[in-house]
């Protein structure tokens, strides 16, 4: 049976990965929103690192005209793929929020996620070998995403939540 709290219409919607903190958006809220992009940057960040490394062995018997235009156009990509990923991730969040999600449908993105990613995680490793050249570039993609997301003023879900509540943001 559920509590009283939890059928109240006018108790905010817990959302993933903050709670009911986006209601007051006190301390706890402005730590998960910080915490949860700096450690997917993290990982890009090392993912990139590795690569990058592995890259550096790979070109290092080059001529030195060579590594030259291997280094430009690593650089390239990079710079490419980080501004690929800006652009696609504030495409997504314009879209989201002129259509935000409903706290319910935020918890479904949010377990079919968690369920894909396991998946891609697991046939994703020969792929990533395939693509280690360009894996620098794909980490810069990455931190563009993450950067995208992480300096919005609210997330679409928070706008959903706000909605169903009837407040105003």
């Amino acid at each position: 049976m559920a509590s009283r709290a939890s059928s109240d219409p006018l108790a905010p919607a817990k959302l993933p990965g903050l709670g009911t903190s986006w209601h007051h958006r006190g301390p706890g809220y402005w730590i998960r929103r910080v915490a949860s992009p700096a450690g997917k940057l993290l990982v890009y960040l090392a993912v990139g690192g590795f690569a990058f490394g592995v890259y550096r062995l790979a070109v290092a018997s080059l001529p030195s005209w060579a590594r030259l235009a291997c280094h430009l156009l690593l650089a390239a990509a990079c710079l490419t793929g980080l501004t690929l990923g800006w652009r696609s991730a504030r495409k997504r969040l314009r879209e989201r929020l002129l259509n935000p999600p409903t706290p319910e449908q935020t918890w479904e993105e949010h377990r079919s996620g968690r369920q894909r990613g396991v998946s891609a995680a697991l046939s994703g490793r020969f792929a990533a070998l395939l693509a280690l050249p360009l894996l620098p570039a794909l980490a810069a993609y990455g931190v563009g995403m993450v950067c995208a997301n992480a300096f919005v003023r609210e997330l679409p879900s928070e706008a959903g939540a706000r909605r169903a509540l009837g407040q105003r943001p």
